[in-house]
């Protein structure tokens, strides 16, 4: 029985508690937040016995095997430096960091203290992107020429500025880019090959935001971005995301990969009410076939855990405690965080940029 140490309590509420708490062989022993109340308040929730007044006493607990870090981005790095140097292993949400000099330093400390670690790219665990990856490696397509990634999203209709959170705040790692972003870029370097050159742009729809106290604020994360580059295998990929346009609520996602041969087309995601479809259209048949998604493979506890793709999460990292290496792990992190680096550069100097 591995037991888990919580860090934060906004997202780990929704989707990490649950499924730690329903998979068999974990068991979820104390938490902490920045705010010792919703800590306590999460705690009481989900039946946690111990809560811890901050990260470092609970990276300090002697009877924690693993931290799952699920605070803002801007304090990831301090919180994973301080569980590997507790020879805690890790679960960090993505984006891993601020920049990739926080990255490398996180990096550095995996392979000092012999942890093991995985940054949550939960969508390479849906059951229609493993079938793409598949299909790519077993030549459907043939030769990748095009990956392009559309998702815009609805935002309620409403006279009034949203509310005020870190997420507005480009220095504490918020936007769109980082959030959704840096999925679209894994997914890409998972299905394909890493990125070699990034041209990018981003950009704020909503300009303001109301405070705690009823002050008007400037939002200075992107709400929008637009990705276009180059991947080592000579692959060109544009991807572009908005969570605030004005279109219909819900998933509006799109992943199309133009090949040689044939081209695979995925409409929305398994998220989303309606579902997913996969089609693939080839030189011989120009009308699309749609290919039936299988279950992807998992241990019975991650399949029967409240949410699956993070239950898998937990096999990743259990596999790896045992020695097997599993990815995505820091380092998949740190080259998806050079790519995010990559397109605020760009987007500042207007010119593309080589990732090294």
């Amino acid at each position: 029985m591995y037991k888990i140490g919580i860090i934060g309590t906004s997202w780990a509420a929704k989707s990490p508690i649950p499924t730690f708490k329903s998979y068999k062989g974990v068991e979820v022993t104390a938490i902490c937040s920045g705010d010792i109340q919703n800590a306590i308040t999460c705690a009481e929730q989900f039946n946690i016995p111990n809560v811890e007044k901050d990260y470092l006493s609970l990276c300090a607990r002697k009877d924690l095997d693993i931290i799952y870090i699920g605070s803002p981005v801007h304090m990831h790095n301090k919180m994973f430096l301080a569980a590997a140097k507790a020879n805690k292993h890790i679960i960090c949400e993505k984006p891993l960091a601020l920049n990739a000099q926080e990255g490398q330093s996180m990096l550095s400390a995996v392979n000092k203290y012999k942890i093991t670690s995985i940054a949550a790219f939960t969508m390479r665990h849906f059951a229609s992107h493993q079938l793409m990856k598949d299909l790519i490696a077993k030549g459907k397509i043939g030769t990748p020429i095009h990956l392009s990634i559309n998702d815009f999203r609805g935002i309620p209709v409403s006279k009034t500025l949203p509310t005020y959170r870190w997420w507005f705040e480009k220095n504490k790692g918020g936007g769109i880019l980082g959030a959704m972003g840096s999925h679209f870029i894994d997914l890409t370097r998972f299905m394909i090959d890493d990125f070699d050159t990034v041209y990018g742009t981003l950009n704020s729809i909503n300009k303001q935001a109301i405070d705690e106290n009823n002050l008007v604020k400037k939002i200075t994360a992107d709400d929008i971005f637009s990705l276009n580059g180059q991947l080592k295998s000579n692959t060109s990929v544009s991807i572009n995301c908005s969570i605030a346009t004005n279109t219909k609520l819900g998933s509006n996602r799109t992943i199309k990969i133009y090949g040689t041969h044939g081209t695979l087309t995925l409409d929305g995601d398994e998220l989303s009410p309606n579902g997913s479809q996969l089609l693939f259209s080839s030189n011989k048949s120009p009308l699309n076939k749609k290919i039936k998604i299988p279950l992807i493979k998992m241990s019975s506890a991650a399949r029967k855990s409240v949410v699956p793709r993070f239950g898998l999460m937990i096999d990743k990292l259990i596999s790896g405690i045992n020695g097997k290496k599993q990815s995505p792990d820091i380092l998949d992190g740190l080259k998806c965080q050079k790519v995010i680096d990559a397109v605020h550069l760009s987007n500042k100097s207007g010119k593309a940029i080589k990732i090294k």
